[in-house]
């Protein structure tokens, strides 16, 4: 893969269209072309201690956070700042918008959930959740899915705050990462005992749940097309791509560092990226169905031919 040296705990987002990737290098938003990994534009209006970056789903809108409860968003139509607050005894450790843009979804490390109006800059409504350690949105705006203690997933009314299902089924350990297929029919969650549950968002029902890393599991993403899962684990077992209808693993691609804690397909398919959490980003250009289907012949036909030889040996002797 190739590397960029991004931040501590840093999150990146992919614009939605387009190969432009935002990170947080060294604090400053940067925007990076993820085919060549070159410096596009830097953004210092977005702040100098930047942790998250989040894009609206028609790619004008861009919001960074802080550790310190700063929160800015960028308006990359009219190159202007249109909100900025601080509240250092609050920190937001997660931002999404609404599906139309006009709204962000802020969620505090203690539950609280706010929805921000970018326009009048006002808060609009405040509800609180309980503990998080993981949170997802429907692409929808319509259901928020909460990852708390204990393997305990909530399902909420994302307007209202209205509690609709608790799963507790699936995970034995604290929730580490939570996504939704494009088009809303599924969601995936990993936890920290390196668990993988694949949901029906419409009922609340768990599809299936099994071990996918051997250590721990610290992020989840669907590719665009749905039909593919990448999972962030550590070291060798950096990323593991997988078969959503099956439940097959794909691939392993090893990486550098521990606790690949964000994990993104490009709105195309074609890049996938993934951050350790000591900020350092890996960019690999994401297999197609044709490359991972060629590699599995190659090593079934490796193995078919070790054991042939291990069978020829066996029978020499």
């Amino acid at each position: 893969p190739r590397l960029i040296a991004l931040g501590e705990r840093a999150v990146p987002a992919f614009a939605p269209a387009g190969r432009v990737l935002a990170a947080p290098c060294a604090g400053t938003v940067t925007l990076l072309d993820s085919a060549t990994s070159e410096v596009i534009e830097q953004i210092p209006a977005l702040g100098a201690d930047v942790r998250t970056v989040a894009y609206s789903a028609d790619g004008v809108l861009l919001a960074s956070g802080s550790g310190r409860g700063r929160t800015r968003v960028w308006s990359r139509a009219e190159r202007r700042l249109l909100l900025e607050f601080d509240d250092p005894n609050r920190p937001f450790h997660w931002w999404r918008f609404w599906a139309d843009g006009r709204r962000l979804l802020s969620v505090s490390g203690e539950g609280e959930v706010t929805w921000w109006d970018t326009l009048t800059r006002q808060a609009i409504r405040t509800f609180a959740m309980g503990p998080c350690q993981s949170a997802a949105v429907s692409p929808d705006s319509r259901l928020l899915v909460v990852g708390a203690v204990r393997g305990v997933v909530r399902w909420i009314n994302a307007e209202t705050g209205e509690l609709l299902a608790t799963t507790t089924d699936a995970h034995r350990h604290e929730l580490s990462g939570i996504a939704f297929s494009e088009d809303g029919s599924r969601a995936a969650s990993v936890a920290y005992d390196g668990t993988l549950a694949i949901w029906d968002p419409s009922s609340f029902q768990l599809i299936d749940a099994f071990k996918g890393h051997m250590q721990g599991a610290h992020a989840v993403a669907f590719s665009p097309d749905g039909r593919r899962l990448a999972t962030g684990g550590d070291g060798r077992e950096a990323v593991k791509l997988w078969d959503v209808s099956t439940r097959r693993e794909l691939l392993i691609l090893p990486g550098q560092g521990a606790m690949f804690s964000y994990a993104a397909f490009s709105p195309d398919g074609i890049w996938l990226a993934a951050c350790n959490w000591e900020g350092k980003l890996h960019l690999w250009r994401a297999p197609s169905w044709e490359e991972i289907e060629a590699e599995e012949k190659r090593l079934q036909s490796i193995q078919s031919h070790d054991t042939g030889n291990i069978t020829k040996t066996g029978s020499e002797i």
